[in-house]
């Protein structure tokens, strides 16, 4: 691997501010990891965003937000979830291992897109 720096931020506003062009945000990072080891992404920098995306499931008028770093077990177990979409839970059960579950979130192990990722079903 190729030596990077890595800056962790609790602020979306200082994360984007500080992004240049080689560097890559992370939030968890796994498979950013395996591909930095097979040289595949050679970023020169590393910004840790965890701190910054959220980890609440919220409903609102068109439908529910999922935060970033919700953990995949949650949302096979939350009430909202299980009620109104069942076929996300249902997704999520058969798509991963109880253990990638339990340390899974739904975004952001690496990405360019700005810190402030959510998913809006």
């Amino acid at each position: 691997m190729r030596p990077f720096s890595f800056t962790k931020t609790e602020n979306a506003a200082k994360a984007v501010a500080a992004k240049k062009e080689l560097t890559q945000f992370v939030a968890g990072g796994t498979n950013l990891v395996d591909l930095m080891k097979k040289h595949i992404a050679q970023p020169e920098a590393l910004i840790d965003v965890t701190g910054s995306l959220s980890d609440k499931i919220e409903t609102t008028a068109n439908g529910i937000r999922i935060g970033a770093m919700v953990r995949n077990t949650l949302l096979t177990t939350d009430n909202q979830i299980l009620s109104k979409y069942p076929l996300v839970a249902k997704a999520v059960l058969a798509g991963a291992s109880p253990q990638i579950r339990n340390m899974a979130s739904t975004g952001v192990t690496c990405c360019n897109a700005p810190a402030a990722l959510i998913f809006m079903i």
